[in-house]
C-alpha cells in the first residue's frame, strides 16, 4: 500500500470510529430520558424501585450533597432505610406541588456529553425538574436531581 492509501484507510477508520461514539452518545442519552420519566413516575407512586436508578454515592437533590450520608452508613438495612426515605420525600414534595406523570411533560435532553447526559421536563407554574446522569462504571445512573 502506498502512503496516500494507508492516510485514507486512517481517515476511513476515524471516520467510522467517530460514527461509533457519536451513535453511543444518542444512544445513552435515549436511555436516559427513557429512564428520567421512568423514575419520575416511579417517585411519584413511591415505588422503592426508583432507587435502581439512582447512584447513591455521589447523589445531590437540590444542592445537597446526599450522597455523603449515604456512604456513611454501614449496613445494608440503614442504606435501604435511607433510600425510602429520600424517595418518600419526593414523592411528597412532587405530590405537594401537583407535580404528576400527568402534569410534568416536555421531557427533553438538555445537554449531553461523553460522561453525563442532563434530562429536563417542564412542570405546573412554571417548574421545572432535571436529572443528571453520570458514568459510574459501565451505565450511567442519576447522579444529580434539581427541581424548582
Amino acid at each position: 500500500m502506498t502512503t496516500s492509501h494507508h492516510r485514507f484507510a486512517g481517515i476511513l477508520f476515524t471516520g467510522i470510529l467517530l460514527v461509533v461514539i457519536l451513535a453511543g452518545c444518542e444512544t445513552d442519552a435515549k436511555r436516559a430520558l427513557h429512564m428520567s420519566k421512568s423514575t419520575f413516575e416511579k417517585i411519584c407512586r413511591n415505588d422503592q424501585s426508583a432507587a435502581d436508578n439512582i447512584d447513591w454515592s455521589v447523589l445531590l437533590v437540590n444542592g445537597e450533597e446526599v450522597g455523603r450520608g449515604f456512604v456513611q452508613l454501614t449496613s445494608d438495612f440503614e442504606k435501604s432505610e435511607y433510600r425510602a426515605a429520600l424517595i418518600s420525600r419526593l414523592n411528597n414534595e412532587f405530590g405537594g406541588r401537583k407535580w404528576n406523570v400527568m402534569t410534568v411533560k416536555n421531557w427533553r435532553i438538555e445537554s449531553q456529553g461523553v460522561e453525563s447526559v442532563i434530562i429536563a421536563a417542564d412542570a405546573p407554574n412554571g417548574g421545572l425538574i432535571s436529572m443528571t446522569f453520570q458514568k459510574n462504571g459501565l451505565e450511567k445512573k442519576i447522579s444529580k436531581i434539581d427541581y424548582h
